[in-house]
């Protein structure tokens, strides 16, 4: 005995209902991680940008100006020496030694 056709064609529909409905939520799950991509994104770069207009440095703006300090300690000690004919060269080189840099982390 064949089977009626009505109950083939109604699976048929609840099939296609089921797969709509999956669709939308597939869609709607999509929106939500992209809208949360962006939203962490955004919020990321601008805790960046207020850490930076409020005066707060980073570690590595740290680091840079004391390489920067250090290097014109050195070329200062080194002017000194040359000038200082009467000094000898193991007191010219103590002076114009590394330095220590100190930096601050978390």
């Amino acid at each position: 005995m064949p089977t009626p056709q009505p109950l083939a064609h109604d699976a048929s529909r609840e099939l296609q209902r089921r797969l709509r409905a999956r669709a939308r939520r597939v869609k709607a799950l999509r929106r939500r991680v992209g809208a949360l991509t962006v939203a962490l994104f955004l919020a990321a770069w601008a805790s960046i940008g207020l850490a930076g207009a409020f005066g707060h440095s980073s570690a590595s703006t740290n680091v840079q100006l004391a390489l920067a300090q250090a290097s014109g300690r050195r070329r200062a000690g080194s002017a000194s020496a040359t000038s200082t004919a009467g000094r000898s060269s193991s007191t010219a080189s103590t002076s114009a030694g590394p330095t220590s840099i100190t930096t601050r982390q978390s």
